[in-house]
């Protein structure tokens, strides 16, 4: 087909003019039946010269070369990758690491502290005979020590043995390939004591990305915004018998510490962030002794009033104690440290709820909740039962 061959006698051309006749045929039928018209085929393409010809046989016969040699070339080098040993500088599997800071679980594990938890998880579904897992295990240690505090970081090996079955939570999710993220919400964001779904990461891995993300997870509509004065005010009549943390600033995100510690301190303390971006918000900061931003603030939760007609006599101590049933708030105390997690918390410890106030505020709630819920349902009990009495009426 290289050589001095007539276009008549010329491989290509033979394969050409068929294809090219069967095709035109079949897209000409419809179009011309209507007409009544006879479809006379040409003898040959008219792009189908001599030059054309010789240019498309050397580029075919190219491309048949290179789908030809290029699959036996790349099988070796498959084969090799495949049965490589993985570098030595990963981790993997990580609690063999004693420096690693991310948490290796097991299934059970996964179940008990994982699985409708009240912190924000971001897991790692690896297999550890896999090199991709191996490489992606340096990038891990990375995210993990960089959101160090504020997201648990785990990390779950879908391989056991080659006589084994791979993890069942892995099978559950439906996770077929490794490795891959997955973030697991808080449960206090979730409705009607469901587990939150799922999030799985999409975007490109590398360690700035996946940090990006993993704060993304945080709950951040548990944080109030009071924007004005007046919120400012309804906020604190609102979260009467609550110590409150109030964090003036004036980024335009919100910073990953006040969700991480609604989430620490679940029904103990309450957080807000005021944003200090206008003349009205300068005002409100000034007339909290707000100089420098940002500023923590913590207003301690007031005391119960003391019983009407109790020992104290002391007219100082009846004003007092008339200011705190009024519900006023005790002045705020500020914090002068750094913006950190550790000391944050060093720093409010004094001032949280017990955990017998706050198990008997829970069960407070939840005892309202039930009560709410047994209303609705006689309600709607009521007006099934209404219903069906209209229908036999008619």
């Amino acid at each position: 087909i290289f050589s001095r061959c007539k276009p008549n006698h010329c491989l290509y051309h033979f394969f050409l003019t068929r294809f090219w006749a069967t095709h035109s045929e079949k897209r000409q039928q419809n179009h011309l039946r209507a007409r009544k018209t006879e479809w006379v085929l040409p003898p040959y393409p008219p792009h189908c010269t001599w030059d054309n010809m010789v240019r498309r046989e050397f580029t075919l016969a190219a491309l048949l070369v290179l789908a030809v040699v290029l699959p036996a070339l790349s099988l070796p080098w498959r084969k090799s990758s495949a049965s490589a040993a993985p570098p030595t500088s990963s981790s993997l599997p990580f609690r063999k690491n004693s420096s690693s800071v991310v948490v290796d679980l097991t299934d059970d594990q996964f179940l008990k502290d994982v699985y409708y938890s009240d912190p924000v998880w971001v897991i790692a579904f690896y297999r550890s005979n896999e090199t991709s897992s191996h490489r992606f295990a340096l990038t891990w240690e990375e995210v993990a020590s960089k959101v160090k505090g504020l997201v648990r970081v785990g990390a779950l090996d879908m391989y056991r043995n080659a006589s084994e079955r791979e993890s069942w939570v892995a099978d559950a999710m439906k996770i077929t390939h490794a490795p891959v993220v997955v973030a697991f919400p808080s449960r206090l964001t979730s409705k009607k004591d469901k587990m939150p779904t799922p999030i799985p990461y999409k975007g490109t891995v590398n360690t700035s990305n996946l940090v990006r993300w993993a704060l993304r997870q945080l709950p951040h509509e548990l944080v109030y915004r009071p924007r004005t004065a007046l919120e400012l005010k309804q906020f604190h009549n609102d979260t009467k018998g609550y110590p409150t943390v109030v964090l003036f600033h004036n980024e335009t995100e919100m910073p990953p510490l006040l969700p991480t510690l609604t989430l620490e301190y679940s029904d103990r303390l309450l957080v807000a962030e005021f944003r200090v971006r206008s003349a009205p918000s300068l005002s409100v900061a000034a007339r909290h002794n707000v100089t420098t931003l940002p500023s923590l603030l913590v207003f301690p939760a007031a005391p119960l009033p003391s019983p009407e007609g109790g020992e104290a006599d002391d007219e100082k101590e009846k004003k007092g104690r008339k200011k705190r049933r009024e519900g006023s708030p005790l002045p705020p105390v500020p914090y002068s440290g750094a913006l950190e997690l550790q000391p944050v918390m060093s720093f409010l410890e004094p001032y949280l709820l017990t955990l017998e106030i706050r198990d008997q505020l829970r069960e407070e709630r939840k005892k309202k909740a039930d009560e709410e819920e047994a209303v609705k349902r006689a309600a709607e009990a009521a007006e099934k039962a209404r219903r069906e009495a209209q229908k036999r009426a008619r």
